[in-house]
């Protein structure tokens, strides 16, 4: 379930290319908020100095880095594994919608205004 959150919120936070402003860019100061087919939240804070903090329906802290390659945003827990995707969208505070995951279960993503 935790990878397939991983991997909705990173096609959720992706800009078409670096020189474009896309999600990350539009949730600094903001929490991306996904929810899971069984109700469970999980929330991510992106910063400009290319850190984010991703905070578990159980309230487990993951911290990290991201960085663009290649177009595409790439993920690096501490202490991890990078993984990278490729465009989900340019969204802003406000906006919701729906991404499946590789599993199939969708998860909303919305991006609330604060963190």
């Amino acid at each position: 379930m935790f990878k397939s959150i991983l991997a909705a919120i990173a096609c959720a936070t992706i800009t078409i290319g670096a020189a474009q402003a896309g999600t990350v860019e539009n949730s600094f100061g903001n929490t991306i908020v996904s929810r899971a087919p069984d109700g469970a939240v999980t929330r991510w804070q992106y910063s400009p100095n290319g850190s984010y903090t991703m905070t578990s329906a159980d309230g487990q802290t993951t911290r990290g880095a991201w960085a663009y390659v290649n177009g595409e945003l790439c993920l690096t827990p501490e202490g991890g594994a990078q993984t990278c995707h490729g465009d989900g969208g340019d969204y802003h505070v406000g906006d919701t919608w729906t991404l499946t995951g590789p599993d199939g279960q969708s998860t909303t993503i919305t991006i609330e205004a604060g963190q």
